[in-house]
């Protein structure tokens, strides 16, 4: 039997701030001036595949655009990231919506022959106002694909 939006049951309708409705479920997101408010989103997807037939992670890349995200950390990625491929895929999909990103990823240094690997990270740096930022990235030194980081200059000295 297929699934319909009429088999699926109605979907629920959340009370929010101010009495607004949604039929997202949790806080609302504020709109922010991403300029002056740099925003982090992370979430652990269980698994990404960036290539470009894939709509509902091109949709969940679209919902950090239009939500400002500054950056996004995703852990458990599942991608084996030493393939060039597989990088290329993922650039191509965070390019859509932004001209400007930096991309680092992490894996370990156990080598997969398909695409699919347990575990890894990946940390995006997104608008060009951010990414202009950008003193340092790397990964983890031991090769266990476990953390991936980009830090960011800040106002003086300070480094995010």
């Amino acid at each position: 039997e297929q699934t319909s939006r009429k088999t699926q049951g109605e979907i629920p309708i959340y009370t929010i701030r101010d009495g607004k409705t949604s039929t997202i479920f949790g806080h609302t997101i504020e709109t922010i001036d991403n300029r002056e408010t740099f925003r982090a989103i992370f979430q652990n997807p269980n698994g990404i595949n960036p290539h470009s037939g894939n709509y509902k992670f091109a949709l969940s890349l679209q919902e950090c655009h239009d939500h400002c995200a500054g950056i996004i950390g995703l852990v458990e990625t599942n991608r084996e990231w030493k393939k060039q491929e597989q990088q290329r895929q993922l650039k191509e999909a965070v390019h859509k919506p932004w001209a400007a990103s930096v991309i680092q990823t992490s894996t370990s240094d156990e080598v997969f022959e398909d695409n699919y690997k347990p575990g890894g990270t990946a940390t995006i740096v997104v608008d060009d106002h951010w990414v202009c930022r950008i003193k340092e990235r790397g990964e983890d030194p031991w090769g266990l694909g476990r953390w991936s980081y980009i830090i960011l200059g800040g106002k003086g000295t300070k480094r995010i």
